[in-house]
């Protein structure tokens, strides 16, 4: 379970980094809405994921 948890950590710093806060954010929310079965953070985060790439194809 802890190797998940830091997996998605490392992940989620990655993305930051790569992205910027927002795309960290994103796929925050989606793990925590994915382990607390809320549709309504999933959604919310993959909204940011998606803005992020979007915004980041235009640059």
């Amino acid at each position: 379970m802890l190797w998940s948890h830091v997996t998605a950590a490392l992940l989620e710093q990655y993305l930051a980094w790569q992205y910027g806060p927002l795309m960290g954010l994103g796929v925050l929310l989606v793990g925590v809405g994915l382990k607390a079965r809320s549709s309504y953070a999933m959604c919310v985060g993959g909204v940011l994921v998606l803005l992020v790439l979007v915004s980041y194809g235009h640059h």
